[in-house]
């Protein structure tokens, strides 16, 4: 059994990432709690906000790393590596930004959380589109992945011995793929 999981929205929380960027740019303007309803938080940001936001994004230093976790989700991760050898893969879509690559700040962040070990950064890939998983699961023979942008769990399931799960999150619920509601829940479907 190959295992895949995606980062923002499953492992990481980039929305209090994001929020970090937006109280610099707007003070107030994005609640502390804040959870969107859709990728591109419009009942908060115009178009040209939203770009403006990721355009401050491309350029701070490490943002991936700093990425908050979601802990219960990092912790069934965990619990589960403990008594299951399973090859695991990490696989997102993440733009550059300033500092080292997108690929070294996603494997240092596994890392520090003791999800892999300095023998598994191999299995840490960041793509720049979320479409550019699809070959990446293709060519790894990858068996079950969890994942939490809707269209990327559809085009996942059409991968011949392939199951993907959408984690439940708000900017997903128009999604009719298998649903899971925690990264627990997903292992233990899938083990």
């Amino acid at each position: 059994m190959r295992i895949c999981f995606d980062m923002d929205g499953v492992l990481t929380s980039f929305e209090k990432n994001v929020r970090l960027v937006a109280e610099e740019m707007w003070p107030g303007k994005m609640p502390e709690n804040y959870i969107p309803l859709d990728w591109d938080y419009t009942d908060i940001f115009t178009k040209k906000e939203w770009s403006a936001v990721w355009d401050k994004i491309k350029t701070i230093p490490n943002f991936w790393l700093r990425q908050p976790e979601m802990p219960e989700n990092v912790q069934a991760l965990k619990d589960f590596r403990l008594v299951n050898s399973a090859p695991i893969w990490f696989l997102t879509s993440r733009q550059a930004t300033g500092g080292v690559s997108a690929q070294y700040q996603t494997q240092l962040w596994l890392l520090q959380r003791q999800l892999i070990g300095l023998g598994d950064t191999s299995k840490v890939i960041a793509v720049s589109k979320p479409e550019e998983k699809e070959q990446h699961i293709k060519e790894l023979g990858i068996d079950f992945s969890i994942d939490d942008l809707s269209e990327t769990v559809v085009r996942h399931n059409l991968i011949p011995n392939h199951k993907a799960y959408v984690l439940d999150q708000p900017w997903n619920q128009h999604c009719k793929e298998p649903r899971v509601y925690s990264v627990k829940q997903f292992l233990e479907i899938i083990s």
